[in-house]
């Protein structure tokens, strides 16, 4: 497919993902193969080795052998034909978190792109994401939408009021919370064998063999924000109308209730 509009994704990437930031590179790669004008796509990642709140286990891996697995990882993009920025993060003397970078980034590309994007380590993008989100901008479009944030379907959350993000396979199961289990143990085997639970670990295969059984977009409009900051998507319009995460949120989680 050939992309009308430009999209950047931007990670940030603690030292200690490291060894999961693999996956997260094959569902991009994935999903960019679907499309031919490549150009239109950028991914940045910002690897923060910074030991300001922890140090790197240099008795398990070299700061320079995170710099080499990172910049692999990066080559993997490079080669098919997108556009990478790649930054790295390494003072220790000043705190630096996923709520900074993430902040920084809407505001440095919101005027160069048309759709923005929150990358995590442990995120997948769906195949279909670029498919999805250009029929997306198309009908906003349309209908004189410009300021909006795009969620695709989710697991089971957290309590009711993340079911209209609900995935339809997920929609029938119900909520696994620790409190009906004896014992941590007993919780993580139930966990293990349920793919509809947010505490899951989903692969690629499994996540693209879900998505396959459906062939046209499930498209649902909410009034009001609601979503997890993992694979967060929105118009640059938001941004550029003054939307970001405020100063005072400096955490690793807490960045996606800021911006909601």
């Amino acid at each position: 497919m050939e992309l009308k509009y430009k999209y950047i994704i931007g990670t940030h990437v603690m030292f200690y993902e490291i060894d999961i930031l693999h996956e997260n590179i094959d569902s991009l790669i994935q999903c960019s193969n679907e499309v031919t004008n490549k150009e239109n796509i950028t991914f940045e990642f910002m690897f923060n080795i910074s030991e300001y709140l922890e140090a790197i286990d240099t008795s398990q891996i070299t700061v320079e052998e995170l710099k080499s697995r990172f910049f692999k990882q990066m080559k993997r993009l490079e080669d098919i034909g997108v556009n990478v920025i790649k930054k790295i993060y390494d003072d220790n003397n000043k705190l630096y978190a996923i709520a900074d970078y993430r902040r920084d980034f809407n505001y440095n590309y919101c005027c160069d792109y048309d759709y923005l994007m929150w990358g995590e380590t442990d995120s997948l993008f769906p195949l279909q994401l670029f498919e999805g989100l250009e029929q997306i901008k198309n009908y906003a479009k349309s209908q004189n939408i410009h300021r909006y944030t795009v969620w695709f379907a989710e697991r089971k959350m957290w309590d009711e009021s993340w079911a209209p993000l609900e995935h339809v396979d997920m929609e029938k199961e119900k909520y696994i919370s620790i409190k009906n289990f004896p014992n941590e143990e007993e919780f993580l085997k139930k966990i293990n064998k349920s793919p509809h639970s947010i505490r899951y670990v989903m692969s690629l295969e499994e996540m693209n063999e879900i998505n396959s059984k459906y062939n046209d977009f499930n498209i649902q409009i909410l009034k009001y924000p609601k979503f997890s900051g993992c694979g967060l998507i929105m118009s640059s319009d938001l941004i550029k109308a003054g939307v970001n995460i405020p100063k005072g949120i400096f955490g690793c989680v807490a960045e996606d209730t800021a911006m909601m």
